[in-house]
């Protein structure tokens, strides 16, 4: 066989095992003027880069239209095993409805409440087993697209790491323009320094490890599916 053969055997095998049939190319952030933007240039912006990251954007006017949009995209999907991480500090109710739904919902579900961190070997095998961790978020940066989760949170980045599919649902408030000015807000600087790992998501995983061509979830999900609503006033 020649080198080039070698090669795209090598990809075309790593595909199959990640249940792929092509390969895809990177997307990279569209630059964007960051200079006075009005709010809801920010929203379009956040829209289009998921568009380009290949990061699955819905949008809904409150919680509920999201649980029940959720609840439809399991059922499209055949979804069995699904993991829910609850986000007590974002969702309405401590996420009270979400888990009403899960429970007479399609599939199997494994709930954790937010700051109860068992991270065994059996908790590893759970999520690793699982078809879809729906999660919260800490922050959503629109200059990038990109998703804030810190390792505070259930599991910390072990459910996002390992299903196959991350489903994120996050307020519309979590919105910030830029990683810089996440970074810069007010006590942030104390809220990192208590945890020890933050994690940027910008779409699926890829890496360009071999023969520098792109290959989507070898380190990580294979989709991104980020839900934003409405929040509630009151």
């Amino acid at each position: 066989m020649t080198r080039q053969s070698d090669r795209e055997d090598i990809l075309t095998r790593i595909e199959r095992a990640l249940g792929q049939s092509n390969r895809s190319s990177c997307g990279r952030p569209v630059s964007k003027s960051v200079t006075q933007s009005p709010e809801r240039d920010w929203l379009n912006c956040l829209a289009e880069q998921c568009q380009h990251l290949g990061t699955t954007f819905v949008r809904a006017n409150s919680f509920n239209q999201i649980i029940q949009t959720i609840m439809n995209d399991i059922k499209a999907s055949g979804f069995e095993r699904i993991g829910l991480g609850l986000d007590h500090r974002n969702w309405p109710h401590n996420g009270r409805e979400l888990v009403t739904a899960a429970t007479n919902g399609p599939g199997s579900w494994l709930i954790y409440e937010e700051g109860v961190r068992i991270q065994s070997k059996a908790r590893i095998e759970q999520l690793s087993q699982l078809d879809v961790i729906i999660t919260g978020a800490d922050a959503i940066i629109a200059e990038t697209g990109t998703v804030v989760i810190n390792s505070g949170r259930t599991d910390g980045r072990l459910g996002s790491s390992l299903a196959p599919h991350h489903w994120i649902i996050a307020p519309e408030s979590l919105i910030i323009p830029t990683l810089s000015a996440y970074c810069s807000g007010p006590d942030r600087q104390i809220e990192l320094a208590e945890h020890s790992c933050l994690s940027l998501i910008s779409g699926p995983s890829r890496t360009a490890d071999i023969e520098k061509q792109i290959v989507i979830g070898v380190h990580g999900p294979i989709q991104v599916k980020l839900y934003l609503y409405v929040q509630e006033r009151g």
